[in-house]
């Protein structure tokens, strides 16, 4: 197949290395060598691997049309892609239009990862601002408004776990973590001096803790299939759910419409030897609506699995880290691009 030349405008074969009119290279190689998104589904699997907000808070939405102002697309009509942006006045500029998918994609791919970036380097000024001023206006002596913060974050931490425990009713995963919030409260009370000397452990000691707890929660996010009285139930989250041929998807059981028998002891039905010709519970049209990632026909999170692909492992750099703020509004929303 014929493509165009990014740079002179010249026709070759799709295949080839270089442009043979001005040497320039194939840009389509190039990105199959860099392992970057070809497809609107590439694109998809790219953003739900990299942990990336939903397309409200970064304004790039994949596969919408978006007519709000302040926002970057892609989307397909008819036989073209067409890449835009919408300015802060509402005006839209069009990026591409036409049938190349992997140009389209690329396009908005590369604006994407520059927006990252910058969301990135607007996060660290912010932390190196912070740090600068709580150094300038520190206080090596004793801090009661920092050591009340510190007790505060201390049983909140408590308290999720707490809330936690209730959820899967399963109290002794919360002993390590209380016993250690514990320890350093009473080090805290009583020996104020020691307190100084380890309290860069406290935190370090509660992530330790909350991880034995977690794990003495076992897995909750695997499904179960049970096999009572013919019908196949699948257990996840601390939820039952039917399966119903009819629909070839999964409906919740409410606990009081659970069979008594089963409610009692479900492991005595737990089997691994279920009718393989019913969908998987991760594959069906209930998992992806209430579970999975972003969906771009229904503006909800699309669904992907990492076992899908190696996106994981592309652009590590581009990843995003949840405790970072998006904050769109840094953004130039009066430029064409």
């Amino acid at each position: 197949m014929k493509i165009k030349c990014e740079y002179c405008g010249g026709m070759f074969e799709d295949t080839m290395e270089k442009c043979p009119h001005c040497g320039a290279v194939n840009a389509n190689i190039k990105r199959m060598a860099d392992k970057t998104p070809q497809t609107m589904d590439d694109l998809f699997a790219w953003y739900a691997a990299h942990n990336l907000p939903p397309y409200e808070i970064t304004r790039f939405f994949l596969g919408i049309d978006y007519k709000k102002p302040k926002a970057f697309g892609i989307y397909k009509d008819g036989e073209n892609f067409i890449v835009y942006k919408n300015k802060a006045d509402g005006t839209r500029a069009v990026r591409y239009k036409g049938t190349d998918e992997a140009y389209a994609v690329n396009e908005i791919y590369l604006k994407l990862k520059s927006e990252i970036l910058n969301q990135k380097e607007n996060n660290m000024a912010k932390r190196s601002s912070g740090t600068r001023s709580n150094v300038s206006s520190g206080n090596r002596g004793f801090n009661p408004g920092c050591s009340l913060m510190t007790i505060g974050y201390l049983f909140k931490g408590i308290f999720a776990m707490l809330a936690m425990g209730i959820m899967a009713s399963d109290f002794v995963s919360l002993i390590p973590v209380i016993a250690v919030a514990l320890i350093f409260l009473f080090i805290f009370l009583k020996k104020q001096d020691l307190y100084n000397k380890i309290k860069k452990l406290l935190w370090p000691a509660l992530i330790i803790a909350m991880i034995v707890s977690l794990s003495l929660l076992g897995d909750r996010t695997t499904p179960r299939y049970y096999n009572y009285d013919n019908d196949v139930i699948v257990g996840y989250d601390d939820n039952y759910y039917l399966y119903d041929s009819y629909d070839d998807d999964y409906t919740p059981i409410e606990d009081d419409y659970l069979p008594a028998d089963f409610a009692v002891n479900p492991d005595y039905y737990e089997t691994d030897d279920w009718d393989r010709s019913i969908t998987d519970f991760e594959d069906s049209d209930y998992y992806s609506d209430n579970f999975g990632g972003y969906d771009s026909n229904s503006s909800s999170y699309y669904s992907y699995s990492s076992s899908d692909s190696d996106w994981s492992s592309w652009d590590s750099g581009s990843s995003w880290d949840s405790s970072d703020s998006w904050d769109s509004g840094s953004s130039d929303w009066d430029s064409d691009w």
